[in-house]
C-alpha cells in the first residue's frame, strides 16, 4: 500500500493485524517494512527486534541482511545486533 501511495492505509492495517497477532512473524516483518516506507526508522526497530525473537535466529539475519528495504537501518547498532 505504501508503495501505491496510500501511506495512511498501510499504516493502519499494519496496526490492525498487530492487534490481531503481534507475535506473527510475517506481520512484525510487514511492520518492519511499512514503518521503515514510512521514514519512521526508530518506530522499526522495536517491531524488528521482537521479529527476531519469534522466528528462527539465522532466517531472520539472512533476511534481514539481504532486504533491500532495510538498508537504511543497517547502520544502526540495535540492527547489527540482529545479524
Amino acid at each position: 500500500m505504501v508503495y501505491m501511495g496510500r501511506r495512511e492505509d498501510a499504516s493502519r492495517w499494519i496496526g490492525k493485524a498487530l492487534a490481531i497477532d503481534p507475535d506473527d512473524p510475517i506481520v512484525l516483518y510487514n511492520a518492519v517494512s511499512v514503518s521503515v516506507l514510512l521514514g519512521k526508522h526508530s518506530g522499526a526497530m522495536p517491531f524488528l527486534e521482537q521479529y527476531a525473537r519469534v522466528t528462527d535466529r539465522k532466517t531472520a539475519a539472512a533476511l534481514l541482511e539481504h532486504d533491500r528495504e532495510f538498508e537504511s537501518l543497517k547502520h544502526l547498532p540495535r540492527f547489527r545486533a540482529l545479524i
